[in-house]
């Protein structure tokens, strides 16, 4: 009687189980490919996406390098004439289509290119970035310690340069703490005891084991919380894209109150308005446009793909932008409120502690906690703020590369979504293992610059022609006015068509203009490591061209003329909603705004 009451009970509810997942699954208005749960999932998961490292570390430098608060000038603009633009028409053709980087290119069949190199620009970024999340993982299993490892100079890593202002290493500190000479503790704890480093990108030395196995719980975790796609990704967003901005505040309002902290904020907003003459400026504005705000990598498509038809990406689109801005703003105030008092312990200026990248976060952060009450405790807050920061931008990226992979091959792949994410998790990570090695630190530079930097704005000016006027600007309206209450300003017209393609050809050449070798700790790379550097940089691009001739040449039709093969296959036809009920309310593309 027991045995068949329990077999009953475990029926009734397996019949329990299967009802609710038909009701969730009823829940997604597109069946076949899923949506999100709900849109604030959608919202918080581009905001996650928007907002990484590059807000933490690299906006209050480029304040800094280029003039203090009038650097907000030309970010605010180019803001406006790229970021702008950009993240609202990749929002809005992902909504669009629900397709993802590369199968939404129906609209503009010959720029289909341009989708493959946005997913090996994701490839690259994911790559190197899981191994900064590695490092994040690293420092605050290390905080979890009564003293912090890095406090005072040790005999198992530090030289007779290292030197710790921490008050209980005061026996074995300088008293000339301008001495040039002279490297700081968590410094050289970060770079000879972490990394290992060697002299030069020439020598990439051993593998460093400590380095290998955060690497590998970094692509656990994100394989973990990818495993099962968006509806994964959805339900962590309520943290990862929240949690970072209540440390900020906390980090804030703590470090304001030390000693030198409001002189290193007068040193952030004081504007130089001269600098706003500089070309470098304005081409640092415009490449961190591209950062901060993940265009032109594909996972603003991606996510947008898993939108309902009718959701207010318009919306979407500006509190995302201005939330992003906020926490650059915000961030650089939290930063030169630490390096004031930096550089009041340390007896210098705030110029002198100012740096930018890994230095910023695993090495300043780190030794300006040595000197506060509860040490391991800030440091285990700023680093697991780091972790989730690193994290929420990585789950869109590799969904990103995962989607555009399924959606090339729905019927065969999207029953088996769980294997193809495992599969891109282990081969990032194996692809990642140099970055272990103790010249890894040298490869993440080149990879940084090279191989994601100088790609990312080529990439944009070519989605912004092909969307602009291969499908046409006027076209995109139309469908943005199918989805949307109210068709959007024809401002956005002008901006697509013209203002965002020469602004963004004009920050290329600043960029290119500005070129100097690669430089790290005072060691300058070689010419060979340049020659690899432009290899990487054209990887991303190549897809764009031999597609373009690829496309065109099998288009084309005896008896038709090039330009007129050229218009056929610059706009899509078959570029429409996903779901059929949505295809009665389409307006017929207009033909005149391709190319005209």
């Amino acid at each position: 009687m027991v045995g068949k009451a329990t077999e009953e009970t475990l029926n009734r509810m397996r019949h329990i189980s299967m009802r609710t997942f038909s009701v969730v699954g009823q829940l997604d208005e597109n069946q076949e490919r899923g949506n999100w749960d709900s849109p604030l999932e959608f919202f918080l998961s581009c905001l996650g996406y928007a907002v990484g490292l590059g807000n933490i570390w690299r906006f209050p430098y480029l304040c800094y390098r280029n003039g203090g608060g009038a650097f907000l000038i030309p970010y605010f603009i180019m803001l406006f004439c790229c970021g702008l633009p950009l993240m609202l028409m990749e929002l809005a053709i992902g909504q669009y289509s629900s397709e993802g980087p590369i199968t939404v290119w129906k609209l503009s069949p010959i720029f289909k290119g341009i989708g493959i190199g946005m997913i090996i620009c994701s490839s690259i970024c994911a790559i190197y970035y899981n191994m900064i999340t590695g490092w994040a993982l690293y420092y605050l299993y290390l905080s979890f310690s009564e003293k912090l490892p890095w406090t005072c100079c040790e005999e198992a890593w530090a030289d007779e340069r290292c030197f710790s202002f921490a008050k209980e290493c005061s026996s074995q500190t300088p008293i000339n703490f301008t001495d040039s000479a002279k490297v700081q503790s968590a410094d050289q704890f970060f770079h000879r005891q972490v990394l290992g480093i060697t002299s030069g990108f020439g020598d990439i030395g051993s593998f460093q084991w400590n380095l290998v196995i955060v690497l590998i719980l970094a692509w656990i975790i994100v394989f973990v919380v990818l495993m099962k796609g968006i509806k994964s990704i959805g339900k962590t967003v309520y943290f990862t894209s929240t949690f970072p901005y209540i440390v900020l505040i906390i980090l804030f309002l703590r470090a304001i109150v030390e000693p030198g902290a409001i002189d290193g904020i007068k040193f952030y907003i004081t504007p130089k308005l001269e600098y706003l003459t500089k070309a470098q400026a304005w081409g640092d504005a415009a490449a961190q446009i591209f950062y901060s705000t993940g265009v032109c990598f594909g996972g603003s498509i991606t996510l947008a793909s898993y939108n309902n038809f009718h959701n207010n990406i318009y919306r979407d689109t500006m509190i995302v932008i201005f939330g992003n801005s906020l926490t650059s703003i915000m961030s650089g105030f939290v930063v030169f409120s630490i390096l004031g008092f930096m550089a009041h312990y340390t007896n210098t200026t705030v110029d002198e502690v100012v740096t930018s990248g890994p230095g910023l976060t695993f090495i300043a952060y780190p030794q300006a906690v040595t000197v506060l009450p509860w040490s391991p405790f800030w440091s285990g807050l700023f680093f697991f703020m780091l972790l989730i920061l690193a994290l929420s931008t990585m789950f869109p990226t590799v969904e990103n590369v995962a989607t555009a992979i399924i959606d090339q091959y729905p019927k065969v792949l999207r029953p088996y979504q769980f294997w193809v994410t495992m599969s891109i998790c282990f081969l990032m990570m194996i692809l990642g293992a140099p970055l272990t090695t103790s010249g890894g630190m040298y490869i993440l530079q080149l990879l940084d610059t090279y191989g994601v930097g100088y790609s990312l704005l080529f990439l944009g000016f070519c989605e912004v022609i092909a969307v602009g006027w291969g499908y046409g600007a006027d076209n995109l309206l139309n469908n943005m006015e199918e989805m949307l209450p109210s068709r959007p300003s024809q401002l956005w017209y002008y901006l697509w068509r013209f203002v965002t393609p020469v602004v963004l050809l004009f920050a290329i050449i600043f960029q290119l203009w500005d070129l100097k070798p690669m430089e790290y700790r005072g060691h300058t790379f070689p010419t060979y490591a340049s020659q690899i550097g432009w290899t990487l940089t054209s990887i991303p691009l190549l897809p764009i061209p031999i597609y373009f001739i690829y496309k065109f040449c099998s288009s084309r039709k005896e008896g038709v003329s090039a330009w007129k093969t050229f218009r056929m296959v610059s706009h899509g036809s078959h570029f429409e909603p996903a779901l059929l009920k949505y295809h009665s309310v389409r307006t017929k593309i207009n033909d005149d705004d391709v190319f005209a």
